[in-house]
């Protein structure tokens, strides 16, 4: 995803993605991703529940997230970021407040290694 958002100066970048396990409801998410590659360093984030613009709003944006839907949350480039590099792999960090079957909540972080792709199947809109 790349072109200007519905804000001013915001520029969109990728789109982060992912399950929910089964049982848990995701009530807030935000996400932040990086890469380093030959044209300089790349870093976006977001909000979960937060279109930035550019193709209609996805079912999966929309919180509560669940195991049924999984997450998707749009991001954008950081002032002064390159743009990502397909094919190239990144970092992702996550912080999740979760509500659990039984009534708990947790916040939740995780930090994984993500590959940046296009995505030719538009069937997650």
């Amino acid at each position: 995803m790349r072109g200007r958002g519905d804000e001013r100066g915001v520029k969109l970048s990728v789109c982060a993605m992912g399950p929910v396990a089964k049982g848990d409801t995701l009530e807030w998410m935000e996400v932040w991703v990086w890469q380093q590659h030959d044209g300089g360093l790349a870093a976006s984030s977001g909000r979960a529940g937060r279109h930035l613009g550019g193709p209609r709003r996805s079912p999966r944006e929309k919180l509560p997230f669940t195991a049924e839907k999984g997450w998707m949350i749009q991001t954008a480039l950081a002032k002064g970021s390159k743009q990502f590099v397909k094919g190239k792999p990144a970092a992702a960090m996550a912080i999740a407040m979760v509500k659990r079957k039984n009534g708990d909540q947790d916040v939740q972080q995780w930090m994984q290694g993500v590959g940046i792709r296009d995505l030719e199947d538009r069937d997650y809109y």
